[in-house]
């Protein structure tokens, strides 16, 4: 076996399968004198806000349902906002199924499990900018309201967003901040145009089959002519390793080969097959029985009970 770990396969095999048909990039991102309001929602001193899809755009309309809860609640202007997929913080985890929480997507759960968070957030975004204008008015913050990415008081006066970033930045959120009506939504629930569209239309959008990065290593699969079937021997290991590019030849469920040509993005499998074993008969004939898939389809055992975390920071952003 090759210095290239099992661990390391199995985690860029996952990463690949579930990012090679979801965008990873839409609408170009924050610019970098952007500033954080929330974990949510960043706002650039132009008045473009972006906002943060933490759940996959499979054709279901995450990126454009999603933001537009966030846009509503924030009284952004919905022409100025952008959009960018977010990672890696505890305010995109969710909790459904007694699983404990992940970032996850699943059973068209996103919208009824963010909704109400992504409303606080853009709620929360809302107040801390109107507190910054009131601030700088040296008025009463129930003098001001907001309305298509702006603070206006009540002499007309107004300030975008976009001048107000920096200031609100800086301002504690408020843990409940009240919501919207719905009698005031004008994009909750409202036909808007999908924002993934333009992009996938014209070319632009970057999947994860198009990420190359230094170093990478391709691998093809090759996996045993059972359902239930496991890879227990490499006959040709040494042969394979002799290919052209060929860096390593890993075990798995599955026989996997690294090449190191970043280029290729389908690298030849080796015509010998490996030795399978099904988990249902000595050797596998290729097709699994019916009490294999039984005992792999079904369980008896419940799953255990598991209690999400105790929260010790609001969920719209992080300490």
């Amino acid at each position: 076996m090759s210095s290239v770990s099992r661990r390391f396969v199995l985690t860029g095999a996952a990463l690949t399968t579930a990012s090679l048909l979801v965008p990873i990039t839409v609408r170009a991102g924050r610019a970098a004198e952007s500033y954080e309001i929330t974990d949510w929602i960043t706002i650039a001193p132009s008045g473009e806000v972006t906002l943060a899809v933490s759940q996959p755009e499979v054709g279901q309309g995450s990126y454009t349902a999603l933001p537009q809860i966030l846009a509503d609640e924030l009284d952004a202007d919905w022409q100025r906002v952008k959009i960018r997929f977010v990672t890696g913080k505890a305010a995109y985890k969710i909790a459904f199924r007694q699983e404990p929480p992940a970032q996850k997507e699943g059973a068209s759960m996103s919208t009824t499990a963010l909704s109400e968070r992504l409303r606080t957030a853009g709620a929360a975004a809302r107040e801390v900018l109107t507190r910054a204008a009131a601030q700088r008015w040296t008025i009463d913050v129930a003098q001001c309201r907001t309305e298509n990415g702006f603070v206006i008081n009540a002499r007309g006066e107004r300030l975008s967003y976009g001048e107000l970033a920096a200031a609100a930045a800086k301002l504690p959120l408020s843990a409940a901040p009240p919501l919207k009506d719905s009698s005031q939504f004008h994009l909750i629930g409202k036909p808007v145009a999908r924002l993934d569209t333009p992009a996938k239309c014209n070319g632009s959008a970057v999947f994860g089959i198009d990420v190359v990065v230094p170093g990478m290593l391709n691998a093809a699969i090759k996996s045993a002519r059972s359902f239930s079937g496991q890879v227990t021997a490499i006959n040709n290991e040494a042969d394979i390793l002799k290919m052209p590019g060929v860096r390593a030849v890993v075990k798995l469920a599955a026989l996997a080969i690294a090449n190191e040509d970043a280029g290729s993005q389908h690298p030849r499998l080796p015509d010998l097959p490996p030795t399978t074993r099904s988990a249902s008969s000595p050797i596998s004939s290729g097709r699994p029985s019916a009490r294999s898939m039984r005992s792999t389809w079904f369980s008896t055992a419940a799953p255990p009970a598991i209690s999400p975390p105790p929260r010790s920071t609001p969920c719209w952003r992080s300490a």
